[in-house]
């Protein structure tokens, strides 16, 4: 899926086996309660579970590696493990990865979408695979279960900025249950190109 956007903040997260370790927005009251889905079970993709400080390298190797196909993010400066620490640490903001045990594949995560208080519990979300990964459903598993865990958590709503041209991903949201709602046009440049973007969303009240 990509996010478009900076890897912290502003843009666009986890779960674990068995409890998802924050029940309600930030620790307030559990809203909306739904399923676990597959979070802490393993699928046939692998296992959903919460990200780890551990996890770091991996879930950075994965974006750098997304970053250098210049397919699902406006950033061009590769980050390191470091970057992602503190979003892994976040307990507002779930962060979820699939491991099938030898090693992280995929991550999904939410980031704040504005720092004011009227757009609390509003959620953008990244969603990344390795490329040897792909095409497996693990991105379709990742996006359904950081929903779930957003939803346990209170969010309202989980939001996705795409390239037009990223094909998987726009069908990956689709697939998920996204809405489009409408298109950013020359909203940004990457390598002296301004691209347009898509813009989508994810109602979490009425899952």
């Amino acid at each position: 899926m990509g996010d478009c956007g900076p890897l912290n903040g502003g843009d666009a997260g986890g779960g674990v086996a068995g409890h998802d370790g924050q029940d309600a927005l930030c620790g307030g009251p559990l809203r909306n309660p739904v399923p676990r889905s597959r979070i802490g079970a393993m699928t046939s993709v692998g296992l959903i579970r919460r990200a780890d400080p551990a996890d770091a390298e991996a879930i950075c190797a994965i974006y750098n590696a997304a970053l250098a196909e210049r397919s699902s993010t406006f950033e061009t400066e590769p980050r390191s493990g470091a970057d992602f620490e503190a979003r892994i640490k976040d307990p507002c903001f779930p962060f979820l990865v699939s491991d099938r045990g030898e090693g992280v594949i995929g991550w999904a995560g939410l980031a704040p979408y504005s720092a004011r208080e009227c757009y609390a519990g509003i959620g953008e979300c990244s969603v990344y695979v390795a490329a040897p990964a792909r095409g497996r459903g693990i991105g379709t598993d990742l996006t359904d279960s950081l929903a779930a865990v957003a939803q346990r958590r209170g969010f309202h709503k989980m939001l996705g900025k795409l390239f037009l041209d990223n094909i998987a991903g726009v069908r990956l949201v689709e697939r998920c249950g996204f809405q489009r709602v409408g298109v950013h046009r020359r909203h940004g440049q990457l390598d002296g190109t301004w691209l347009d973007v898509l813009v989508v969303e994810l109602p979490l009240g009425s899952r």
